[in-house]
């Protein structure tokens, strides 16, 4: 089969190789999927970069262990075309989407086949296409996460920074789709438009408003109930300013300052909950229903994709460089066939 891959930690684009491996076989509960698109996130170029070793004392390879050789890319979408011992004959054939092909596993979805456990290949409702399902794996499921984490959001406000990104862009549709108002922190127009027709009720351009201002005058002095944060330490001073009592803060980045101070007395004593999930470590009982409603989300059509740029997979160097670009919108998702 063709397929990308790496064999050392290092600059993406001097080692990451694209050419032929072996096929896979599945094993006693997996399934070899047909892969037709692959979805690309910013944990995939870390791995292969090594800058998670940079930020953890952990040097065994992280992001689910190191191995000799490694496929990239733990999103995807595709059809079943084989299975493993102990799991029904009649999924071949089964349209699917993906979630952590590559966790704690050598071989992931940057490849025209992949084998994986069963459970991890999710059932694609008919009107969804492979490309918009590609990057459902991380995104979709830690936006539900960090949305729902803590219970119902129905009838309470939820803040989303960064608005138009791929993580915020989805929180603000669960959100929506939960019953809440949502506000959206964005940095340009084109952007504002994103969040927009995402569903968010109030838009702040953070370069040029005051987010906290207008936050609490959205809410009354009261603050949100919610934030759904890609910045952290980025936007500690706002969140302590904009987060009502007993809310909750679920933070899935912290690119701006990655080892931040917490102001623990100042978030203790307003009840504050700091959540930080990762999407390949989602508890079970959180993944499971996050799944339910993707599925539920994507066959009434409510939930909406913006897909930035698709590559071929010859391209997948280019494709992981493009995915930790500042000026990347949307979606990145490489086409192995």
């Amino acid at each position: 089969m063709k397929a990308g891959w790496f064999e050392e930690y290092g600059v993406t684009r001097d080692v990451v190789k694209v050419g032929h491996q072996p096929d896979p076989a599945p094993q006693p509960g997996e399934v070899l999927v047909r892969v037709e698109a692959s979805g690309v996130n910013p944990s995939d170029e870390k791995r292969i970069s090594a800058q998670h070793l940079l930020l953890s004392s952990d040097q065994s390879g992280g992001y689910g262990g190191s191995f000799p050789l490694q496929i990239p890319l733990s999103d995807g979408a595709g059809v079943i075309e084989a299975v493993g011992d102990g799991v029904d004959k009649s999924r071949v054939g089964e349209r699917v989407w993906l979630w952590n092909a590559q966790w704690e596993r050598a071989f992931g979805a940057a490849a025209e086949y992949t084998a994986l456990p069963s459970e991890q290949a999710v059932q694609l409702p008919d009107s969804v296409d492979f490309v918009d399902a590609a990057n459902l794996g991380i995104p979709a499921l830690a936006a539900h996460y960090s949305v729902f984490c803590d219970g119902p959001v129905e009838g309470r406000t939820v803040l989303v920074t960064g608005g138009a990104g791929v993580v915020g862009r989805y929180a603000i549709q669960m959100a929506k789709w939960g019953g809440a108002t949502v506000i959206a922190t964005v940095s340009n127009d084109a952007k504002a438009t994103l969040a927009r027709s995402a569903g968010a009720d109030q838009v702040i351009d953070y370069r040029t408003e005051d987010v906290a201002e207008l936050v609490l005058a959205a809410t009354s002095g009261a603050g949100v109930h919610r934030i759904v944060e890609v910045d952290f330490g980025g936007n500690l001073a706002v969140t302590l300013k904009v987060l009502g009592i007993n809310g909750v803060v679920s933070a899935y980045g912290s690119a701006g300052q990655p080892a931040p101070v917490v102001p623990f007395y100042t978030m203790m004593f307003k009840g504050h909950t700091l959540r930080a999930p990762v999407a390949y470590t989602l508890p079970e009982a959180h993944r499971k229903k996050a799944i339910e409603d993707v599925n539920q989300m994507m066959s009434s059509g409510v939930l909406t994709h913006n897909i930035g740029r698709i590559f071929p997979l010859d391209e997948l160097a280019g494709a992981l460089e493009h995915v930790v670009d500042p000026a990347k919108v949307g979606s990145v998702v490489v086409n192995p066939t």
